[in-house]
């Protein structure tokens, strides 16, 4: 990742709240083991919440890696939304999260996670 990236990813996540622009669930971005006792849950689990840089249009379909392209989203939505022949627009693909997560199918740490994580 260039350090041009890093500095967007950062400055989405804390605009976000250290929150996935997807399923608005904390991430982390730093240290794992803080975000694993804050939220105690398993390691392999906490993987799944880290911050990516996700680009709302890919690069290789046109797009830039710019602030305005560019979004802080855990890792788990970030691979999901990409694993799909067509990927669904960024919209799209919120909307099919946020309904999969009121219907208690998506990866989430629990309901009781209202504040955004630190570290």
């Amino acid at each position: 990742m260039t350090n041009s990236l890093r500095r967007i990813r950062d400055e989405k996540y804390a605009a976000q709240g250290g929150r996935c622009f997807y399923c608005n669930q904390p991430m982390w971005s730093g240290s794992p083991l803080k975000f694993q006792t804050a939220h105690s849950g398993s390691e392999r689990k906490a993987r799944w919440f880290q911050c990516t840089a996700e680009h709302l249009l890919s690069v290789s379909d046109g797009g830039s890696e710019t602030s305005a392209n560019i979004v802080a989203a855990c890792k788990f939505c970030n691979q999901s939304r990409h694993r799909s022949k067509q990927p669904l627009s960024p919209e799209a693909y919120k909307s099919k999260v946020l309904g999969r997560m009121e219907m208690g199918g998506w990866m989430r740490l629990s309901s009781s996670d209202t504040a955004p994580a630190s570290g």
